[in-house]
């Protein structure tokens, strides 16, 4: 999971995420790691957040750090992480690539969101974050599975399954190739080249993520998961569906923190 604790990303781990986990065995049996990015002031809220929602899980996050060179707020942040005492596992680190995109003239709401899935994806690589597990699956906090049942039906009993993919440009006869969503994505390890998310092949998360798993396209390992593709040609699980329909929903509005989960559980 990948987030900056958006007031969504917010609302999403405290309203819905505990009724995922409830209705899920894939999600309810799977550890968490979480590369976590927010504001500086909102760090320690963030964790709290994440051990409040994850409280039944393996736990681990790997805290992006937006002040290496500053050696006071680093210390701060290695302190709130360490009088948490219940916190099961921190990494922090920064990106050069990321600080030096800051610099262009780039949206900064735009850098965040593609730098942030990509850079989770290349530290992941980087330091092993995906060894020892057989299968890996990404979500951002606002990414909701309803149902699990055929992406653990072709996990356990599909050999020839090595990624769970969502297109954004399935339902466009007029698109060529593919541009694979980066929102969600489910790969078994074994079949990931050696050399994956080490260094972006391009400035566009969808892009990048989908030039590193070629090879699984290529070879036809790859399966789409039933109703979830876009109806038009917006990078997001589920856009334009019936909420109450789709096994992968991704849906935006303005979060108030009072609301229930606008996702139906089925």
């Amino acid at each position: 999971m990948t987030t900056h604790m958006s007031s969504q990303h917010e609302g999403y781990l405290l309203s819905c995420w505990p009724q995922a986990l409830q209705k899920s065995k894939l999600l309810n049996s799977s550890d968490i790691a979480v590369y976590l990015n927010p504001p500086f002031p909102q760090r320690q809220s963030s964790i709290q957040i994440l051990q409040q929602t994850f409280q039944h899980q393996n736990l681990t996050i790997h805290l992006y750090n937006h002040t290496r060179n500053d050696k006071d707020s680093d210390a701060i942040a290695l302190t709130t992480a360490q009088t948490l005492s219940d916190y099961k596992k921190f990494t922090f680190f920064q990106s050069k690539r990321f600080a030096q995109r800051q610099r262009s003239t780039m949206n900064v709401n735009s850098i965040i969101k593609q730098s942030g899935a990509m850079d989770a994806l290349q530290q992941a690589s980087k330091h092993s974050w995906f060894q020892n597990y057989d299968w890996i699956i990404r979500l951002n906090p606002d990414v909701i599975i309803r149902n699990d049942t055929w992406m653990l039906d072709t996990m356990l009993n599909d050999p020839e399954a090595s990624g769970l993919f969502i297109d954004c440009w399935q339902e466009d006869p007029e698109q060529k190739g593919h541009k694979l969503h980066t929102d969600f994505f489910a790969l078994r390890v074994s079949d990931l080249p050696s050399d994956a998310f080490l260094k972006p092949r391009n400035q566009n998360a969808e892009m990048a993520f989908t030039m590193d798993v070629q090879t699984i396209l290529d070879r036809n390992r790859h399966r789409w998961v039933p109703g979830a593709a876009p109806k038009s040609n917006v990078c997001r699980a589920g856009w334009k569906r019936d909420l109450g329909m789709a096994d992968v929903t991704h849906f935006h509005h303005e979060w108030d923190l009072n609301r229930t989960c606008p996702i139906p559980f089925g």
